[in-house]
This record gives structure tokens, C-alpha cells and sequence, in this order.
């Protein structure tokens, strides 16, 4: 099958641009308003009365608005990837800070302790050397 010289949205584009609504494009066609409808939401493969339509509402703007189309598609499909990516990547971010802050609370937990038994041998040092009688030389 040969690629259609423009796609059911690109002619409402441009049925719309012009300020044509579809029964008054089809009476242009000598078409009913359910074709163009069809042929809009592309329910039916467009044949040379969408081409026709092309040449009548925008001989030179079918590329300029294929453009803009594809600029606009391009846009949705990067901001539906990046909520994926934020929706799939938030749960691991929980879940890193959430070990992160447990590891966190453990190593400081573990320092206290070291701390703790440091302050213990100290004392237990200084008791040592105080009881202690010193030599005589």
C-alpha cells in the first residue's frame, strides 16, 4: 500500500485551520459528513477525495503540518516516558533511602557502643593507675 499523502488528523488540522467544519468539507466533496468524520479518525483508509481535500484546504501545508504533527507526538511520548521512568524509578529511591537511613541508624547505633566501650577501658585505665603505688627509685 502506497503512504497516503496525509494522515485523518492531519486533514481535521487542516479542515480546522481553514474554519470548515466536516459537513461543509464533505458538501465540497460531494462526500457526506460521516465520511469526512471517518476519514478524520482515520476508521477508513483516505482515497482521492482526502487527497482532493488536501489540495483544497492547504496546497502547500500538508509537509508544515506533518511537522508540527510529529513535533507534538514527540512531545506526548517524552512526557509519558519520563512518568514512567519517575513512577517505576520512586519506588527504588524509597527503598535505597529507606535502607540508607536504617544503615545510617545501625552505624551510628555501632559508634555509640565503640564510644561507649572507649570511655569504659579509659576509666578502667585511669582507675589502674591510680591504684598504683608508685616505685621508689
Amino acid at each position: 500500500m502506497r503512504k497516503l499523502p496525509v494522515t485523518g488528523p492531519e486533514l481535521r488540522a487542516l479542515r480546522e485551520k481553514r474554519d470548515i467544519t466536516q459537513r461543509q468539507l464533505g458538501e465540497l466533496l460531494g462526500q457526506h459528513e460521516k465520511t469526512i468524520t471517518r476519514l478524520e479518525g482515520m476508521r477508513e483508509i483516505p482515497r482521492v477525495n482526502a487527497i482532493a481535500a488536501v489540495v483544497f484546504l492547504a496546497p502547500g501545508d500538508v509537509e508544515e503540518m506533518r511537522a508540527s504533527i510529529e513535533r507534538q507526538v514527540a512531545a506526548e511520548l517524552e512526557q509519558r516516558a519520563a512518568a514512567k521512568l519517575r513512577a517505576s524509578v520512586a519506588p527504588r529511591a524509597d527503598a535505597i533511602r529507606a535502607t540508607s537511613e536504617r544503615r545510617i541508624a545501625k552505624m551510628q547505633k555501632e559508634t555509640e557502643r565503640r564510644i561507649a566501650d572507649l570511655k569504659k577501658e579509659a576509666e578502667a585505665a585511669i582507675q589502674s593507675t591510680k591504684r598504683q603505688p608508685r616505685r621508689r627509685r
